[in-house]
């Protein structure tokens, strides 16, 4: 470090000296140029006593022992540990290394890596890793909101249903006593050309059907019970001639009848004929018939015969 003081001594008092050299000639002519130049080479020998002291004794003392020691202490905690966390993007540039700055970085003026500075100009932000992303639910409808207008739907849907419900049991009428009562199970003509026994306990099901309802309204109603016109006519009960009268649909086994057309597909055939009931829910039985013999419907106008 002494050596690199007095070398740097040394070229500023040559450099000094050249400059001053044709200060003091004057206008003399060529040969006395050349004698002040032999002058100040000798002065080299001269200064160089002072130079290689002083410097010695007060500067390295100092500088060697601070810079260093603060240097080596701050590089590795401060630098490496914002090099990293600082975004490649967006990191400064560091600035060329002039001839200057390399010959004070040699000597010991400066540190050997240049602080980057920044330029005032404003930059594009760009997102950190660790920002968060933004949900998709601020550019369009999230799943979430999905699932909730169709659990709304569903519960509007349900609501409407309970409500159809209710409303139709609030219009079932009571059952009450029947007059000419079935005794026994009876044969009808099917589709097919044979015949198909209902037993008794399908018919008093069906008798029980009517009687609760609620009569479904419409001249091509497709649910029970509902309004039977007898415009073939079929040969009802006596009991029931000149009333109004009402159709449910019965078959052999009335444990799986829904009042839905898919279900009732299976028991469109035949039909259990009461007579409107009053406010208490007395009905007559007017007997089973068969619906249709064939894929137009036909009735067959005599009733099921009991067997």
């Amino acid at each position: 470090m002494n050596q690199r003081f007095v070398a740097l001594f040394v070229l500023l008092f040559v450099a000094v000296a050249v400059v001053a050299a044709p200060v003091n000639i004057g206008d003399s002519s060529l040969p006395a140029r050349a004698v002040t130049k032999k002058t100040t080479v000798a002065k080299k020998t001269a200064v160089k006593k002072p130079v290689a002291q002083k410097p010695v004794t007060t500067k390295p003392a100092a500088k060697p022992e601070t810079k260093p020691a603060t240097k080596t202490a701050t590089k590795p905690v401060t630098k490496p540990a914002t090099k990293p966390v600082a975004a490649p993007v967006t990191a400064c540039p560091i600035p060329k290394k002039t001839v200057v700055r390399r010959f004070l970085e040699y000597v010991g003026f400066s540190r050997t890596t240049p602080v980057a500075t920044c330029p005032t100009i404003s930059t594009p932000s760009v997102p950190s890793p660790s920002s968060p992303v933004p949900s998709p639910s601020s550019s369009g409808t999230s799943k979430a909101d999905k699932k909730a207008a169709k659990a709304a739907k569903f519960a509007s849907k349900s609501a409407s249903v309970a409500a159809a419900s209710a409303s139709a049991a609030a219009a079932r009428r009571p059952i009450g006593a029947v007059a000419n009562a079935p005794t026994k199970a009876v044969r009808c003509n099917n589709k097919d050309g044979a015949t198909t026994d209902i037993p008794l306990a399908a018919i008093q099901t069906a008798v029980s059907l009517a009687q609760a309802g609620p009569l479904v309204s419409g001249n091509n109603a497709v649910k029970f019970p509902h309004i039977f016109n007898n415009d073939e006519p079929v040969a009802v009960a006596a009991a029931c001639v000149g009333k109004v009268l009402e159709e449910q649909a019965v078959g052999p086994d009335m444990s799986d009848f829904q009042n839905i057309p898919s279900v009732l597909g299976n028991f469109n055939q035949f039909r259990v004929v009461i007579t409107t009931p009053d406010a208490s829910g007395a009905t007559t039985f007017c007997g089973v018939m068969t619906h249709g013999t064939n894929q137009f419907g036909e009735f067959d106008k005599n009733l099921c015969a009991e067997i």
